[in-house]
Formats: structure tokens, sequence, C-alpha cells
């Protein structure tokens, strides 16, 4: 018993010694931001998430940093990955915009029809856990009126609890819709960004295809495949083709 308690005590140690660590690092990797160290900042918040993975805070900071250092693809990554755990974000959405402003690619996107237009903003401001867990709040909020409306013997209490229970099922089977919908979005819209300076679009998979367009640092693609070396993508104005692994990176 007296060793497992030195083990319990000995593992809480190390947790509050690895907590007390990465808040030094975050705050040292600020503190080089501050001062305008913008290549150090960089390595210290990449450092960072590869110690405790993603981390919306990080992913800021880092896209402006990498901003700050002229880096505009870096900078539209880390952006597009911060409003993957943080959808809704106002001031990375405002810093994304002006980063996507400097890019050079300036592509008209392919309309779409304004409902579904619509549906996809609104289902990316949240992410599924979050559209899950209001759906549940709502089904029991629901549940408890519906039980209102039973159990009461006052008219108006009655009505109250069969209304309120009408209006909160409704909203739940609306969010329950927008969870899979995310988690669908989520699973087969997979976007990537350009890295390179400038890269050739290829009709496919191979050097020795024909040349479709250039494309250049910081322009968001869709993914649509991959074979070997290569991914096929869509470009926001509707063109596909196929890019080199190594001129993109996955949000």
């Amino acid at each position: 018993m007296k060793h497992l308690l030195i083990y319990i005590c000995a593992f809480f140690f190390s947790l509050q010694m690895f907590a007390q660590d990465n808040s030094s690092r975050y705050t040292k990797a600020n503190e080089l931001y501050e001062s305008k160290n913008y290549n150090q900042a960089i390595n210290m918040y990449e450092d960072i998430l590869k110690a405790n993975g993603a981390s919306a805070e990080i992913y800021y900071n880092l896209g402006n940093a990498y901003y700050k250092n002229g880096q505009m693809g870096r900078a539209i990554l880390n952006y597009e990955r911060c409003l993957k755990l943080d959808p809704g974000n106002e001031d990375v959405i405002f810093n994304l915009h002006l980063a996507n402003l400097r890019i050079k690619d300036q592509l008209q996107p392919v309309g779409e029809l304004f409902i579904i237009q619509w549906w996809k903003n609104f289902i990316n401001l949240g992410t599924a856990k979050t559209f899950g867990i209001i759906s549940i709040i709502f089904i029991w909020i629901s549940l408890s009126a519906f039980a209102l409306y039973r159990i009461s013997k006052k008219l108006k209490l009655r009505k109250l609890g069969f209304y309120s229970a009408l209006i909160t099922f409704i909203v739940f089977i609306f969010l329950l819709i927008a969870t899979l919908s995310k988690m669908s979005y989520d699973k087969n819209y997979q976007f990537a960004i350009i890295l390179s300076p400038s890269a050739i679009i290829k009709s496919g998979p191979s050097e020795s295809e024909t040349n479709l367009t250039i494309l250049h640092e910081g322009l968001k693609v869709q993914i649509l495949d991959t074979d070997k070396n290569w991914t096929k993508v869509k470009m926001a104005n509707g063109v596909i083709g196929w890019l080199m692994d190594s001129a993109i990176e996955k949000i």
C-alpha cells in the first residue's frame, strides 16, 4: 500500500511538472513573438504541437507568427486548422481573410444554390460534437416539457408543456440533422493548402500529363482522391486536376 501511494504521488508530481514545463514554453514562445523573433517563436509553437497534439490556441498563434514572417501558405494552413477546432472564432476568421487577400490566386468560386451555401455555413459554425451536445440538451427539455403536459392538471400548464415539447423536439430534429451533416462533411470534404511557391496542376497523376494551370502558395483546394505521390484536387472555380503531394499539406 505504501509503495502504491508513492507511485501515485510520483505520477501526479510528474503531471504537474509536465504542465508547468508546457506553460513555461508557451509563455516563452509568446515572448519571442512579441519581441518579433518570429522564426524562434514558430519553432517553439511547432515543438509544443508535436509534444501535446492539436490546440486551437497554438494554431492561432502559430498562424499569426507565420503571417508576420511573410509565410502566407503556412499562416493560412494554421488558421484553417484552428477553425476546425474552434469554428466561428471571429479573430481567426478575420486574420484568415487578411492572409487570403495576400495570396496570388484569387479564384472566383462556382455559384451554389443559396440554401446549400447557407447550410454549409451553418454546420461549419460548430463541431459535430457541439451540435450533438446541444441536440441532447433539447431532447431532454422536450421530454421534460412533455412530462409537464402529461402530469399537470392545469390547462395553462398542459398547453405550455405541449407546445414547449413540440417546439423543442423540432429543434432537436434540426440539430440532429446538423450533427449528422457535419459528421458527413468532415468525413467527405477534405482540404489542403498549397505550400510551394508555385505548383503545376496536371490532367493526371504523372509528370508526363498535360499542364492545366499553375497555382501558388496559400490557395485552398479540396482533396478528391490520391494516387501514389499525387493528389486529385478541386479548386474553388470548379477546375479539377492533380498536384504532387510535396506541394500541399492537408488541413
